[in-house]
C-alpha cells in the first residue's frame, strides 16, 4: 500500500478505491428514478472488459467518532447551557440512529501495468472519469488515501470495533514491519465448514446467485438494512460485446430447448394435446380403395396401407382412403383434409 491509496494486488496489477455518498432515489418521483436509473447504467457501462471493478457495501458499528458534526457555538450568554443540553441532544441521537450502524459505499478498480509508473496515470485518469461520472449522479466522491484504505481493511480485519486503528507511516522504518503486519487480526479460525472466527468474533460467507426473471431495486437497500455488521461485495467483470451476444443467443436457444422438452413431456403425462392432422394424397397410377399413409419418424416413407395396418397406427398422422383417385395423373398432390 502506498501513501497516495495505490495498492499493488499482485506483480502487474494495482487497484484504487474510491467513496461515495448515497442519493435520494428512494424518495424520488418515477420520473426522477428512471433518470437516475439510466444514469447509473451510463456509469457501469462506462467500464470495459480490460477495467474490472468491485463495489463494496460495508456495514460495521460506530468507533467512537462520527463523520457528522453538531456545529452550534457557544455565545457564552446565559442560554449556553440549553445549547450545550441541545447539542449533547444530538449527539445521542446521532449515535443511536441505524442502532449504531454506520454504512459505507465503495467502488474499487484495478489495471494491469508493468510497474507503478505506467499504472500511475492510467488510474489517475480513471479515478477522475469515475467521480465525473458520480458528480452527474449527484453524489459525491473522493479517493481514499493510502492510510484511509488501511483504516477501511482494518475494520474488515477487526469487526466490532474494539481495537482503535494505530498507524503512522514512518512506523514502518521504525519497527520494519509492512502495512499488512498493522491491519492483520490476532488469529484465524477456519476449522469450521460454515463458519469461521476473527480474533474474538464469529461470521460466515456466503455466496447469492439470483435467478430470478425479475429483480426489485430495493433488493441492496433491504439487505443493508439489517441491523447486523455485514459486507456486500458485487464482482463485476465486464463483457466484451461481441461474446455478450453470442452468449445472450446462446441461452435463448437453450430456453427455446427446455420449452420444446418440458412441452413433450406433458404430451406423454397426457396434460397436452395431441392435434391429429388428416391429410389427402392423391397418386398417380393409384387404384381405387387404395390408401397411403405417412408414418412419423420414418423420414417420409410411405408404405401400402391395409386394414391391419389401420388397426395399428396410432401415430399424428392417420390414413385416408380417396375411393376417387384418378389414374395416369403425372406426380401426386398432398392436401390438407382439414386445417391443423
Amino acid at each position: 500500500m502506498l501513501k497516495d491509496g495505490i495498492c499493488r494486488v499482485r506483480e502487474g496489477f494495482y487497484t484504487k478505491t474510491i467513496a461515495y455518498e448515497d442519493i435520494n432515489y428512494s424518495v424520488a418521483s418515477s420520473e426522477d428514478q428512471s433518470a437516475i436509473f439510466d444514469g447509473w447504467c451510463g456509469f457501469l457501462n462506462y467500464f470495459d472488459s480490460a477495467l474490472p471493478f468491485q463495489l463494496s457495501f460495508i456495514n460495521h458499528r460506530s468507533r467512537g467518532g462520527s463523520r457528522y458534526k453538531v456545529n452550534i457555538p457557544m455565545a457564552h450568554d446565559d442560554f449556553d447551557s440549553i445549547r450545550g443540553e441541545y447539542v449533547d441532544m444530538l449527539k445521542r441521537q446521532i449515535a443511536r440512529s441505524n442502532n449504531g450502524i454506520v454504512r459505507s459505499k465503495y467502488i474499487t478498480f484495478g489495471v494491469p501495468a508493468d510497474g507503478l509508473e505506467t499504472a500511475r496515470p492510467r488510474l489517475e485518469r480513471v479515478s477522475s472519469d469515475i467521480m465525473g461520472n458520480f458528480k452527474k449522479l449527484g453524489a459525491h466522491s473522493r479517493v481514499l488515501n493510502g492510510r484511509e484504505r488501511l483504516e477501511v481493511l482494518h475494520g474488515q480485519m477487526h469487526p466490532g470495533g474494539r481495537e482503535p486503528f494505530r498507524f503512522s507511516w514512518p512506523d514502518i522504518v521504525k519497527t520494519g514491519m509492512g502495512t499488512k503486519d498493522f491491519i492483520a487480526p490476532d488469529s484465524f479460525d477456519f476449522s469450521a465448514s460454515r463458519t469461521f472466527r476473527v480474533g474474538q468474533s464469529w461470521g460466515a460467507a456466503s455466496y447469492l446467485q439470483i435467478m430470478a426473471s425479475e429483480l426489485s431495486d430495493k433488493l441492496l437497500l433491504e439487505l443493508l438494512e439489517l441491523d447486523a455488521e455485514m459486507t456486500v461485495t458485487l464482482h463485476v467483470q465486464t463483457v466484451d460485446q461481441l461474446k455478450a451476444i453470442k452468449m445472450t443467443k446462446g441461452k435463448i436457444s437453450d430456453i427455446d430447448k427446455m420449452k420444446v422438452e418440458e412441452q413433450k413431456k406433458a404430451v406423454r403425462a397426457g396434460y397436452g394435446h395431441r392435434p391429429k392432422v388428416q391429410l389427402r394424397l392423391e397418386a398417380a397410377g393409384l387404384a381405387a380403395g387404395a390408401g397411403l399413409y405417412l408414418l412419423p419418424g420414418a423420414g417420409g416413407q410411405r408404405h401400402r396401407d391395409t386394414a391391419g395396418h389401420d388397426n395399428q397406427l396410432h401415430g399424428d398422422f392417420h390414413s385416408l382412403y380417396d375411393q376417387g383417385a384418378a389414374h395416369g395423373r403425372g406426380g401426386a398432390l398432398l392436401r390438407h383434409e382439414r386445417p391443423f
